[in-house]
């Protein structure tokens, strides 16, 4: 628990990355009854190793973003 608290701290100082998580976290692919409110639970929901991927993904997205063609869906990755 210890190690999903500070990847919390850590996550949710950035709102794009914790929009992420909290958004793939209440997908219905994951079927949870309740809804994810917190950076902690989404953590908690995902496991750690999805969370380095998405850390990864967004971390080499944002940059890239102005680049991005302005194909409709393209953007909202």
């Amino acid at each position: 628990r210890a190690v999903i608290d500070g990847a919390a701290a850590v996550n949710g100082a950035d709102a794009v990355l914790a929009s992420h998580l909290l958004r793939l976290a209440n997908s219905s692919f994951y079927g949870m009854s309740g809804r994810i409110a917190t950076v902690s639970d989404a953590i908690a929901v995902l496991g750690l190793h999805m969370v380095r991927r998405i850390v990864t993904s967004v971390g080499l997205q944002l940059p890239l973003t102005p680049y991005l063609p302005d194909t409709p869906g393209v953007r909202e990755f």
